[in-house]
């Protein structure tokens, strides 16, 4: 009975890495238009880069656009994580880039995956493990950025990971070199995605929740070690950042932008409207989305697991308050909080199977598992699959462009925001829009005067206010 019991759980994870790989893996080669296209492409731009240049500017990401000074611009905002490693295979295995920038979010998806697994296990029990590695394999939002060339898979995987590290096991507390890792591990996360900051306060509540007579110490060593790698990152992004002609865009560019934040969006109903969208749809879809708060039964006798989780959530969505704008414009500022609602709704799912015994049958939890991934295509499918007629012409032109040119020329590109065009070009290339009145960024002119002549900048941006001028200024 019990060899019976593990084979059917052998099998119903087969069928489920089947459902999930046959959709992430699917023209894997494709193009990178669809979903969050710019931001795939410039990624992908970055990769491109650091083969061409054979990685000696693995610290200096750069992108095709020229800014000033006639060479590709810097990008120095968050750690490109998944470009190095699309580009790592390219060298050595070959192959594209569209491969590799989807290949390792579909490896990284399904490792985070494992670690869900493990980590219901540790809380709950194996059957809550199994559901919450389910649910998160079969939800459109692990579909979705689990194949896409984006930081999402690799960021949550070091959050994940990190989270892992400091769950003790029912027989011994967490040890110091597993709260050292854990925070190493949280590092890179931030590094990678530095909104997933707002996880740390709740990361180093564990050490109270389940510490020992050395938890004071953990949690200053997880402290330093957590902020040393982000603070040596964004301080080189800084100073880098401050003496480079070429320089695009950067954290504290980002920062100070207007609108970043836009506070009155707290105020406006549409906003928690598509919280509660993407939460009930795109993370759990409407089948599941009830099980969420069934989890939170079990709190009576779960207190120290459930009150982990509701913590890793709490200082989690402080995300909404912090950049309503980036939550409203981009639904993966979410993405960190999905395993732990995950983890909550495989519990309640779980609770279920509890109370009626003929949801443990076989035939029940197929039906279940096929009604969740159908449900799940509505959310799905068109994010994955789906682009439009002016991302397909851009990839067409910038072919064209780049079988045309040579590659040590420059292009001047018509469009306001085009780097779908800018990554398939593969060449260095400006932006140009005609018939609108332009002007550098304002960060330009609050740059260091040894890098720029003011009398330059005036020159330029004077040019930049008529196209013939432009375009002749260009060609110069």
């Amino acid at each position: 009975m019990h060899h019976s019991a593990i084979s059917k759980t052998l099998l119903l994870l087969l069928l489920v890495l089947i459902l999930a790989l046959g959709v992430q893996l699917s023209q894997i080669d494709r193009p990178l238009t669809g979903n969050f296209a710019s931001y795939q492409t410039v990624l992908a731009s970055i990769a491109d880069n650091l083969v061409r240049e054979n990685f000696s500017g693995f610290l200096l990401p750069k992108t095709n656009l020229i800014i000033l000074g006639g060479e590709r611009s810097l990008h120095l905002n968050q750690y490109p994580f998944p470009s190095v490693l699309a580009a790592a295979g390219m060298r050595v295995f070959g192959g594209s880039v569209e491969v590799w920038g989807r290949l390792q979010a579909v490896l990284f998806n399904l490792l985070t995956a494992l670690l869900i697994s493990f980590i219901g296990r540790r809380l709950f029990s194996k059957r809550t493990g199994l559901v919450a590695a389910i649910i998160y394999l079969l939800s459109p939002f692990a579909l979705i950025y689990g194949q896409s060339f984006m930081s999402e898979a690799t960021s949550l995987f070091f959050l994940v990971f990190a989270f892992f590290l400091l769950i003790p096991s029912k027989n011994s507390n967490s040890s110091i070199f597993r709260a050292i890792l854990s925070a190493i591990f949280f590092s890179l996360t931030v590094c990678g995605r530095l909104h997933f900051i707002v996880f740390l306060p709740a990361y180093l509540f564990s050490f109270f929740l389940f510490g020992d007579e050395k938890k004071y110490s953990k949690a200053i060593l997880y402290l330093i070690f957590s902020l040393a790698a982000p603070i040596a990152w964004y301080s080189h992004t800084y100073f880098a950042g401050s003496t480079a002609i070429n320089l695009h865009t950067s954290l504290f560019l980002q920062l100070g932008a207007s609108g970043a934040s836009k506070i009155s969006l707290l105020l406006n109903p549409s906003y928690y409207k598509q919280i509660f969208d993407t939460v009930s749809g795109t993370m759990l879809t409407p089948l599941l989305f009830p099980f969420f708060f069934l989890g939170l039964f079990s709190f009576r006798d779960e207190k120290k697991q459930i009150g982990l989780i509701l913590a890793v959530l709490f200082f989690g969505s402080s995300i909404f308050v912090l950049t309503p704008q980036k939550v409203m414009d981009h639904d993966f500022y979410l993405y960190g909080l999905f395993p732990f609602i995950a983890l909550l709704a495989a519990r309640g799912f779980s609770l279920l199977i509890d109370l009626f015994p003929a949801f443990r049958k076989g035939i029940v939890i197929l039906l279940t598992v096929f009604l969740y991934f159908v449900i799940s295509g509505r959310y799905f499918f068109n994010p994955i699959f789906k682009s439009s007629s002016g991302e397909k012409q851009e990839v067409q032109i910038g072919k064209w462009i780049e079988n045309s040119t040579r590659s040590g020329d420059k292009v001047v590109m018509i469009g306001k925001n085009a780097p779908i065009l800018f990554y398939y070009a593969k060449r260095p290339a400006w932006n140009v829009s005609l018939g609108e009145s332009q002007r550098l960024p304002v960060y330009f002119a609050g740059r260091p005067e040894q890098i720029f002549e003011a009398e330059e900048l005036n020159q330029l941006n004077e040019a930049m206010q008529d196209d013939v001028k432009w375009l002749e200024y260009l060609r110069g």
